[in-house]
């Protein structure tokens, strides 16, 4: 389940724009709210504006970073993706970002991309809605970094060696390349569930 989106630097959004999709305080319409133990989850929203405002924009882009999830960016369309408008865009990241609910759970998942060089930059995964978060993995640049979930001793060896293999993989996302080797231990089951 959604809970939050994040993008920046694509399409017609320049700066971060959110959906979030976490209900307030209001005791009003409670069956259109999934309630969790911290927190709650509205079941849908409505997006609406003028034209042009980017309504359909926000659905490309969550659209456009699955393709990124599932192809890698040498496989998608980057020709142009990043906000247009601004002339410095083209040599910023373009970031996403997806806060969702699994099996009770809330993680965040997202990455950030030169897009006009096919390079991602970032890539991170946390469970959140602890006290604090707590890492599964963080990436910058090629340089990947296991939290302490990924470290078990049944697969410590294996994921430094995925770790490795990232320098030469500057176009595809840590989360795509596990999901895709289809590993079957329960530490691996959130990334693959993400994927």
């Amino acid at each position: 389940m959604l809970k939050r989106f994040i993008v920046e630097n694509f399409l017609s959004y320049r700066d971060e724009s959110i959906l979030d999709l976490t209900a307030g305080t209001n005791p009003q319409h409670s069956h259109h709210v999934v309630d969790f133990e911290k927190t709650k989850v509205l079941k849908s929203a409505i997006i609406y504006g003028g034209n042009a405002s980017g309504k359909s924009n926000l659905i490309k882009a969550m659209e456009y970073a699955q393709e990124i999830i599932i192809d890698n960016l040498n496989e998608v369309d980057t020709y142009k993706k990043y906000f247009r408008l601004d002339a410095n865009s083209s040599n910023r990241v373009t970031r996403f970002e997806f806060e969702l609910e699994l099996n009770n759970r809330f993680y965040s998942y997202g990455f950030s991309a030169i897009l006009n060089q096919k390079e991602i930059e970032e890539e991170w995964l946390y469970e959140i809605g602890k006290s604090s978060p707590e890492m599964i993995f963080e990436r910058k640049i090629n340089k990947v970094t296991l939290g302490e979930v990924l470290k078990s001793e049944n697969i410590k060896d294996r994921f430094e060696i995925y770790s490795e293999d990232m320098n030469k993989k500057s176009n595809q996302l840590f989360l795509s390349v596990i999901a895709n080797n289809k590993l079957d231990f329960d530490e691996v089951k959130i990334i693959n569930s993400l994927y």
